[in-house]
């Protein structure tokens, strides 16, 4: 095996394969028209720039899957504040 190469030897009886971590280039290359989120008819989500409330059906984020389930991964000039009521 080449010097460079030393850190891809196993050790002998060792089976185990483990998968990298995605990148995110995997994440957006794995992503589907299913996976983006779009603002509901509630005033929750806003744009970063002045805080103005994304129009319904605006798209927000992409759900991503991810060990502990499905996150929803809100786009960078998006913020999440939900308003709600006090009964």
């Amino acid at each position: 095996m080449k010097p460079n190469m030393k850190h891809l030897r196993r050790p002998r009886g060792y089976t185990k394969v483990i998968a990298p971590p995605l990148t995110h280039k995997d994440i957006v290359m794995k992503t589907t028209v299913d996976d983006i989120m779009y603002a509901g008819e509630e005033d929750e989500f806003f744009y970063a720039v002045d805080d103005s409330p994304v129009p319904e059906g605006e798209p927000i984020g992409i759900d991503v899957e991810t060990p502990e389930g499905i996150e929803l991964v809100l786009f960078s000039n998006i913020y999440w504040s939900p308003q709600y009521e006090e009964e």
